[in-house]
């Protein structure tokens, strides 16, 4: 297979990289090794760079992708990773964003959605959901997933200032 990217390593807070995989879907053990994308990724991929933000995929090397084309009423979007960064900065909402988006010319109540949005912390760590529903189900769970993130890290940068504070002779309380 092509040279692919170290995934964490690259997220910027203006990235969205487009994993390898097509979410709902396991792979044939024999097809494993090709482990395609969705064919929505190359139309996805506009809609997130129309929106300012700049794309990257997980195989470097655009010859070495393959896609998966599916002849149905249901959506597989793009496996999606983002830093939480970039999350934080755009206030929630940016997978859900795009999605709509992408299914302006459609009906998002009459959809079947296939999802699973990756989330990268300032230390690695991924957080992820995968899910397959009506669209309007499938909204809603990732925007309360976003919101989930968001609080977490504004969690967990209230309380590294706490600790700061308390290590800082200087600091007024101590």
């Amino acid at each position: 297979m092509g040279v692919t990217r170290d995934v964490i390593s690259v997220q910027s807070s203006r990235t969205v990289m487009i994993m390898r995989g097509v979410p709902g879907l396991a792979m044939p053990a024999m097809d494993r090794d090709i482990n395609p994308y969705p064919d929505t990724a190359v139309d996805f991929a506009k809609i997130v760079r129309a929106a300012g933000l700049e794309v990257e995929y997980e195989d470097a090397d655009r010859s070495s992708r393959t896609y998966l084309a599916h002849n149905a009423a249901d959506l597989w979007i793009p496996v999606i990773q983002v830093g939480v960064d970039l999350l934080v900065g755009m206030s929630a909402g940016l997978i859900t964003n795009m999605i709509q988006r992408y299914l302006d010319r459609r009906k998002i109540d009459q959809t079947i959605l296939h999802v699973e949005y990756r989330i990268v912390d300032s230390d690695g760590q991924v957080q992820a959901i995968k899910i397959d529903g009506r669209g309007p189900d499938v909204i809603g769970a990732l925007s309360e997933f976003e919101g989930k993130q968001i609080e977490r890290t504004r969690s967990r940068a209230v309380e590294a200032r706490s600790e700061d504070e308390k290590s800082d002779p200087d600091h007024p309380l101590n």
